[in-house]
């Protein structure tokens, strides 16, 4: 399955942006967060890839495996998927490692459970971040929502 979430939010003013895309392999037996981004991007396109932005694919790769692992705490993921990070746009203004990661683990449960509801943004501490949602569930079944904080 694939998807790409882009993140814009404004806080007292200032934006926060980020887009990524990604592709969710379910079933694979094994968990992989795989950097997949083109070698060729153009950061004045606002392409990036682990040699132009080494730190935000970092981020990017730490928002999907948090999305991953919650998911497969809650039983939507079973035996193991690969998710690979295709595509990472960005701006040098807008862009933080905490935007980034916020839209890849949005992307990643997208992809992978489009059935359930997205976790919830918030702005704290000069941090964006994820509030899950609180998952009940019968045989994959969702039975009820409401948003924890991690």
């Amino acid at each position: 399955m694939t998807s790409n979430y882009k993140f814009f939010q404004t806080v007292s003013g200032i934006s926060y942006f980020a887009r990524v895309w990604v592709e969710v392999d379910l079933g694979a037996g094994i968990v992989k967060i795989i950097d997949a981004i083109d070698g060729n991007t153009n950061p004045d396109k606002g392409e990036y890839n682990a040699n132009t932005a080494p730190s935000w694919v970092k981020a990017a790769v730490a928002g999907a495996g948090e999305a991953v692992d919650y998911l497969t705490d809650t039983g939507f993921i079973q035996n193991g998927c690969i998710v690979r990070i295709v595509r990472l746009v960005g701006s040098i203004v807008d862009s933080s490692e905490d935007v980034i990661s916020c839209a890849t683990a949005l992307a990643t449960w997208q992809a992978a459970c489009p059935q359930l509801p997205l976790p919830e943004t918030f702005f704290e501490r000069g941090a964006w971040k994820l509030r899950y949602p609180k998952i009940e569930r019968e045989a994959n079944t969702l039975l009820s929502v409401e948003h924890e904080e991690l």
